[in-house]
């Protein structure tokens, strides 16, 4: 007869949760601070940097008028 898994301790349910936690907040931290490698064309240069503007005006609008 085989025999039935023994079920982890609560301390080392914890020590598992917190090491992945660990991992993937690490992972997380990686990726976030790595330069982004992305060579995009600019299709008119001469605008400068303009993305985004309409929605953030369009929040101020939305938020002044709310109430």
């Amino acid at each position: 007869m085989s025999r039935l898994a023994r079920h982890p301790t609560r301390a080392q349910s914890w020590h598992l949760l917190s090491t992945l936690s660990f991992a993937v907040f690490a992972l997380l931290a990686l990726v976030s601070f790595s330069p982004a490698v992305v060579n995009a064309e600019e299709a008119h240069p001469e605008y400068g940097t303009v993305i985004g503007i309409g929605v953030y005006l369009s929040i101020l609008f939305y938020a002044s008028n709310a109430y």
